[in-house]
């Protein structure tokens, strides 16, 4: 039996003296080292615009402190110790380093003077905008979140959530199912009234309120004025600690404002226009199509698919596409990876294209961190690729022998359809692979 070869001679490290690092892989070392070593080098190539991975050779032009740190939790990794290379995923889960988020998204636009923002955010609630992430307050750790987030065209319109399903492990379940002080009844009275004074509906639209009293952990308003919704926001937080006076002032200015019926028409618009595309998003199954600089920083293939990893806001997009799709297809409660999901799970999307420039998402499999393993959890592929099909040379054989080709030999997750299981039989794969 050969002697395996020492750690040095598997893991280097690589110092590019411009402070940029690599970490090479020699004599087989995923294959030795198991999929965790790949989703580390994955992870950590991610943190950096023009790194690379290959199962082959490693992680190249990483930043030299992760390069550093990568290869210190590889070494570790390659004589049986996780520990380290966990700990440095799970930093890493939330995040994925300041360069990576410069890129993520453009340039914040600043929240507008809204009415009554200042005092909304001086009592610890949370106004931003959906669609770009920008944000300004923030709530106390001991309070339930209470937050607005504004969204529609030139920010019109909003929705108010109230949440303390977070706060309950840290304080007794009625310290937040009810007001603090004053009556429940009362509040919950005030409550009917400040959703009847600020939701606003234009048929075919009509607002809506969640969790439509106080012994609920959960309330959202949707959608309210602009110009409404800090007062709302604070309106809410008043009722929640019993302060029914201060609520009531806020619910007397309410009712005092001229009606407005400015932008009706386009709250009208946008709900036919969301319910249209509800009903094509459940009865069509359209592969995402990813920007023209996606494939090219991609660099998808021109001869044939590709395998790559969902490492960018637009392609963590598409994969969540895809999981509605698996979500509606298979009996689970819920889609199994959404786009604001943390570091745990890396989903890899079948890209074609036919003109090099616009790339087509036939396909994702999610691969997830369970602790020190990483295993496949779930994988989907359009149905013009599945069988003797072969839709742009796609199908799910294509899909495993590149997942293998970079992790090696995962577990795959249950439950199994018919389709997995008869694939698995034909594969060789036994029960020593399945979890």
């Amino acid at each position: 039996m050969a002697e395996k070869p020492s750690a040095s001679e598997t893991v280097t490290f690589v110092d590019h003296s411009d402070g940029s690092g690599s970490v090479v892989l020699m004599n087989g070392a995923v294959e030795r080292c198991g999929p965790l070593l790949a989703e580390l080098l994955i992870r950590a190539s991610w943190r950096r615009d023009g790194s690379r991975f290959s199962r082959k050779e490693g992680a190249w032009w990483l930043s030299v402190q992760d390069a550093r740190s990568t290869y210190a939790a590889a070494l570790a990794l390659y004589n049986d110790e996780p520990e380290p290379a966990v700990a440095l995923l799970d930093a890493w889960s939330h995040g994925r380093g300041p360069e990576w988020a410069s890129r993520s998204r453009g340039p914040l636009r600043p929240i507008l003077d809204l009415p009554g923002l200042e005092a909304a955010t001086a009592a610890g609630i949370t106004v931003g905008r959906g669609d770009d992430g920008s944000r300004v307050g923030g709530h106390d750790r001991d309070e339930p979140q209470i937050s607005v987030t504004l969204y529609g065209y030139a920010d019109r319109a909003a929705s108010i959530t109230l949440d303390a399903e977070k706060k309950l492990a840290t304080r007794p379940p009625w310290a937040y199912a009810r007001p603090v002080t004053g009556s429940i009844q009362d509040a919950d009275t005030r409550l009917e009234a400040l959703f009847r004074a600020v939701g606003w509906s234009a048929p075919p639209r009509e607002a809506r309120m969640t969790g439509c009293t106080f012994e609920s952990s959960f309330i959202t308003i949707n959608p309210v004025r602009a110009a409404d919704a800090c007062a709302t926001a604070l309106c809410l937080r008043h009722l929640w600690h019993g302060d029914l006076a201060a609520a009531d002032a806020i619910l007397t200015q309410l009712a005092d404002r001229k009606p407005d019926h400015t932008h009706d028409r386009w709250l009208a618009q946008r709900q036919r226009r969301d319910n249209r595309q509800r009903v094509a998003d459940a009865w069509t199954i359209s592969p995402p199509i990813l920007p023209d600089a996606e494939t090219q920083h991609l660099e998808i293939s021109l001869t044939g698919p590709s395998l790559v990893p969902a490492s960018t806001p637009a392609t963590r997009k598409a994969a969540e596409q895809i999981a509605r799709y698996f979500h509606r297809e298979s009996a689970y409660d819920f889609a199994p990876y959404i786009a604001s999901d943390g570091g745990e799970q890396t989903p890899w999307l079948a890209v074609t294209t036919d003109d090099g420039v616009t790339g087509y998402v036939l396909g994702c499999a999610g691969m997830q961190r369970r602790d020190s393993a990483v295993n496949l959890a779930w994988i989907w592929l359009h149905p013009l690729a599945r069988g003797d099909r072969r839709m742009h040379q796609i199908n799910v054989d294509w899909m495993l022998d590149g997942l293998e080709a970079n992790y090696g030999h995962f577990a795959i997750e249950g439950p199994y359809s018919p389709a997995m299981l008869a694939v698995m039989k034909r594969r060789g794969i036994g029960k020593n692979r399945q979890c």
